[in-house]
């Protein structure tokens, strides 16, 4: 029970965070940059939900702000809203383990060590190989369309 309350207050922190950072007028700055971004749609989407996952702090709370903006801008460029939930999924994890992400402290805490001592391995697991895995899906999406 102490387990999962940790996990549970970790993860509401985050999430409050992302929604304190979404009502800053910087974000939303920060968003319209990042919503037209040059270059392929679907690459523009991948960076999109990235970035906004990283400045929340959370996949999940950064879904949720990026998502429909992702839909409402990329869909009516004629991507597919299969490719943009993919991307999305994937790219949301990119960024998504930056230190003062709930999930990476969690982690941290069960296995009872800290970022000094732990942080190097949780971001090439976290940030380099799921990166690799975005190029790699978003690479697939513009060659199978």
């Amino acid at each position: 029970a102490t387990s999962a309350i940790s996990a549970i207050a970790n993860t509401s922190a985050v999430v409050g965070f992302g929604s304190v950072v979404k009502a800053i007028p910087l974000f939303q700055s920060i968003l319209g940059v990042m919503l037209n971004i040059p270059g392929p749609a679907l690459l523009g989407a991948a960076i999109a939900v990235t970035v906004i996952c990283g400045l929340t702090g959370s996949a999940s709370g950064g879904l949720g702000i990026a998502v429909p903006m992702c839909a409402d801008l990329f869909i009516p460029m004629g991507v597919s809203a299969e490719a943009i939930h993919r991307i999305a999924a994937v790219s949301s994890s990119a960024l998504d383990s930056l230190p003062h992400n709930g999930f990476v402290n969690t982690c941290l805490q069960y296995c009872e060590t800290n970022h000094k001592e732990s942080y190097f391995d949780a971001f090439i697991v976290t940030v380099v190989i799921t990166t690799a895995e975005l190029a790699l899906v978003v690479a697939m999406f513009s060659i199978m369309g």
